[in-house]
């Protein structure tokens, strides 16, 4: 199961087609023009944040994304980096 945070911080369930996420599946979902992703595992170590790796450079920024931040620096984050827009939560099994 794996769940979509947005940037606004609202949390949905969020399933793939076939079994495993695509990464047009995954651009979908992460919105704002995503075209390369950055995967990062969480403290738990079985739990990856999948976020845009470019969404800092984007024009207009997307808005900072305070919960995927407090997992990011939980995770062990560069001190101050902040997550900006949606992020994907999921197991590495659920992505391709």
């Amino acid at each position: 199961m794996a769940l979509l945070i947005t940037a606004d911080g609202i949390e949905f369930v969020v399933t793939p087609a076939d079994g495993v996420f695509t990464l047009h599946e995954l651009y979908a979902l992460i919105g704002n023009g995503c075209d390369l992703i950055e995967v990062v595992y969480l403290a738990d170590r079985t739990t990856v944040m999948i976020l845009d790796e470019e969404g800092k450079y984007r024009q207009p920024l997307a808005v900072r994304n305070s919960k995927a931040t407090v997992l990011l620096k939980e995770a062990g984050g560069i001190p101050g980096d902040v997550v900006l827009g949606n992020v994907v939560l999921a197991s590495p099994e659920e992505f391709d």
